[in-house]
């Protein structure tokens, strides 16, 4: 060996290495908890609340407009208004609605008109994605077929024999 990797104290130890080591496992452990602090304290901060304030439950004719738009409060994990958040709307089954997102106001109340899509029910999403939170809104369209009678009403005649002219609708 040289003279140069014989260099050490009293225990064998390289003088300038002991401390270095040491350091690193102070700092990798300290990093490492701060670490994982940071991690819990990130999912705690993002509990937001999203709650449906009105709109939730209506009906009409497809292809007619909502009587009331849907509005979304959202409220941070302290229980305070979020003002200045967008929320992002979504539908399906031909409903339509007038924006893809909206922005909480000084209530954090964030609204999207609809117009009614297809028969039958289809949920309406709205999400906050920095809170992480999303809600669903159900809104029903009625029947909006109808029948309209063009020729042959107020026939008379007995029964089990044809009409005079058909019945055309």
């Amino acid at each position: 060996m040289t003279q140069a990797t014989q260099v050490g104290d009293a225990t064998g130890n390289h003088p300038s290495r002991a401390p270095i080591a040491r350091t690193r496992r102070k700092h990798g452990f300290t990093f490492g908890i701060l670490a994982l602090l940071a991690l819990l304290c990130a999912g705690t901060a993002s509990a937001d609340s999203l709650a449906l304030m009105s709109g939730g439950g209506q009906r009409g004719l497809g292809g007619s407009a909502s009587v009331q738009p849907l509005v979304v409060e959202v409220r941070n994990v302290d229980g305070a208004v979020v003002a200045g958040r967008t929320i992002n709307w979504s539908s399906s089954n031909g409903f339509v609605l007038s924006a893809p997102s909206s922005v909480t106001d000084a209530n954090g109340h964030a609204s999207v008109n609809f117009t009614f899509g297809n028969y039958g029910t289809t949920n309406i999403l709205a999400s906050d994605p920095v809170g992480g939170t999303s809600m669903q809104a159900p809104e029903t369209a009625t029947g909006n077929d109808s029948i309209t009678l063009v020729s042959g009403g107020g026939q008379v005649g007995k029964s089990g024999t044809s009409s005079v002219q058909p019945i055309v609708v």
